[in-house]
């Protein structure tokens, strides 16, 4: 129910979402013959700029048409009349044949949205998807600006960058242009150009992050990467810090009263030692070695419920405000929100 301006602005600000689909056209189709004239009467010059390649894909869900492949290569062959076939293709097609109704859409970038592109180095053995990162920074964050993000196990930087994401909200297109969007026919520039500058206004003093991680070549990417976004979001310079050590010898700045803590502790193959033990050494470090005045509060990935208990044995039940799920293009990851209140 969106007019097409207003969803000019959801790449720029949406960070859990992977795609973004342009309804162009449905219609009632109960055959392969009707699904061919279906394709054929679309405008194809309106919706896509000439020649462009363009890759199709197509689910059927109950439906008598259920050979997906057809349905591809019907659409495919009707494209490629029209001048697209789909070589290096800058748009995505995906059509959704649902019973007796086929409709069309048009994916707004061609790569998913949460490749936001402020990382360079990619060595990190287990990174978390920034979308997913993001779903349970908002989750944790609810409406709180903190005066810290403090981020043991640091990783390559995608909870830093996604919790200031999260607290100041720029126009994401700093590290990622979106070429395919701006190229459609009848690019409405005035507008998106205008939406950029009013997402790009912000005289907030960008939220302080420090970053613990104990792999050497992980503190050394993880400052490669916090460098590389900095030079199109220069607001960052001077906001972060790194400290290479173990988190349980480090301590938070004591000026710092409401401080984020999003967790996503090493566990599996990534770590050495039992899975219970670093939960309740980081239960233990968020409960004992913190400043009575100071708030803490964010999230940590669980591993199993051993790690949960352990966990929650050590910032005790009271401080647990809830557990949820989140699932995204075959990536699963389960949180557990805490908050331990400040005290006089």
């Amino acid at each position: 129910n969106l007019d097409f301006r207003q969803m000019l602005e959801l790449p720029l600000r949406l960070l859990t979402a992977s795609e973004i689909f342009w309804q162009i056209d449905t219609r009632h189709v109960g055959s392969f013959g009707e699904f061919e004239s279906f394709i054929r009467s679309i405008d194809w010059a309106f919706y896509l700029p000439e020649k462009s390649p363009v890759k199709v894909r197509s689910y059927s869900f109950r439906s008598t048409l259920y050979h997906e492949g057809k349905l591809d290569r019907i659409a495919r062959d009707i494209l490629a009349e029209f001048g697209h076939d789909d070589k290096d293709f800058q748009y995505i097609l995906r059509i959704e044949q649902k019973e007796n109704r086929s409709t069309a859409y048009v994916a707004i970038t061609p790569e998913p949205l949460f490749r936001r592109r402020y990382k360079k180095d990619f060595s990190h053995p287990a990174p978390l998807q920034e979308h997913l990162a993001a779903s349970a920074v908002r989750w944790a964050l609810d409406k709180i600006k903190p005066d810290l993000i403090y981020v043991p196990f640091a990783g390559s930087g995608t909870l830093i960058m996604e919790s200031w994401l999260a607290c100041h909200r720029p126009a994401l297109d700093r590290w990622r242009h979106f070429k395919g969007l701006e190229g459609l026919p009848e690019f409405p520039d005035n507008s998106w150009k205008f939406f950029k500058s009013k997402l790009s206004k912000t005289s907030e003093t960008l939220i302080s992050a420090r970053a613990i991680e104990i792999d050497k070549q992980g503190v050394e990417a993880l400052t490669s990467n916090l460098t590389f976004a900095e030079e199109q979001w220069p607001a960052i310079k001077d906001s972060w810090h790194v400290e290479h050590k173990d988190f349980t010898k480090d301590r938070s700045p004591k000026d710092k009263l409401c401080i984020f803590l999003p967790l996503n502790p090493p566990y599996g193959l990534r770590l050495e030692e039992n899975t219970h033990d670093l939960y309740r050494k980081l239960g233990r470090w968020i409960a004992k070695d913190f400043e009575p005045n100071q708030r803490r509060f964010g999230f940590v990935l669980i591993a199993d419920s051993k790690a949960y208990h352990a966990f929650e044995n050590e910032v005790g039940a009271d401080s647990i405000k809830g557990i949820l799920s989140f699932s995204q293009g075959g990536q699963h990851i389960r949180c557990v929100r805490f908050d331990i209140e400040a005290k006089a």
